[in-house]
C-alpha cells in the first residue's frame, strides 16, 4: 500500500468537481491518453483508459465509484494484477485548500520482472505529484472564473464590511456603500 498526501489552494468541492469529470482526464492526467465512457451515473463510471505508463502503452478498464469525501478507482481488467487507488478531498483542519490523500493498493504480477519495486514507488510518487499540480492549476483557473466581484472588487483586493447596530436598525457598509436593514416590528 502507497500512501500519498498533498494540500492544494483550491475547495474541496472544486477539486472533486475536477477529478469526477472522467471524460476531460486525457486533457490534464499524465499517463491518460484517452478514456471511453461505458457507463455513467452521479456515484458511478465505468471506463476504459488508454495510457502510456512506465514507457508501456496499457489499456485498462476502470470502476469509479464516487463519494461524499473522493472516489475508489478500481482496475476490472488490464494488464496489472491489481490497481485500487482510493482518492479522498478535504478540508484541513486548519487553513484553507483541500488536503488530497491517495492510497495506492498495486499488484503488477509478473512485471515486477521488468519494474522493481522502487521504480513502482518512485513512479507512483511522480505521477501523484504531477497529478496534484495539474488539478490545483484547473481548480484555480475554475475558480478564478466563478468568484463573484462586488463592485469592481477583483478577486484578491480587500474589501472592507462594516456592521452597526442601532435601537431600530442595522446599518452595513460594504467599502463606501451603506445599507440599512431595519429589525422586524
Amino acid at each position: 500500500m502507497i500512501r500519498k498526501y498533498a494540500r492544494m489552494e483550491a475547495i474541496p468541492q472544486t477539486v472533486q468537481a475536477i477529478f469526477r469529470d472522467v471524460r476531460k482526464w486525457p486533457s490534464w492526467m499524465p499517463t491518460i491518453e484517452s478514456v471511453e465512457v461505458h457507463k455513467e451515473s452521479e456515484e458511478h463510471a465505468l471506463i476504459e483508459v488508454r495510457q502510456r505508463l512506465m514507457g508501456r502503452a496499457l489499456t485498462r478498464t476502470l470502476e469509479i465509484r464516487f463519494d461524499e469525501q473522493g472516489y475508489t478507482e478500481t482496475q476490472v481488467s488490464g494488464p496489472l494484477k491489481r490497481w485500487k487507488t482510493v482518492w479522498r478531498f478535504v478540508k484541513p483542519p486548519v487553513g484553507t485548500g483541500t488536503v488530497v490523500s491517495t492510497q495506492v493498493d498495486i499488484d503488477i504480477g509478473m512485471m515486477k520482472l521488468v519494474w522493481p519495486k522502487r521504480t513502482v514507488q518512485r513512479t507512483i510518487d511522480e505521477l501523484h505529484d504531477q497529478i496534484v499540480r495539474r488539478a490545483e492549476a484547473r481548480a484555480r483557473r475554475r475558480e478564478t472564473l466563478h468568484v463573484p466581484t462586488v463592485w469592481g472588487v477583483q478577486p484578491g483586493e480587500k474589501l472592507s464590511i462594516k456592521v452597526y447596530e442601532t435601537p431600530t436598525e442595522l446599518e452595513v457598509w460594504f467599502g463606501e456603500r451603506r445599507y440599512v436593514v431595519p429589525y422586524a416590528e
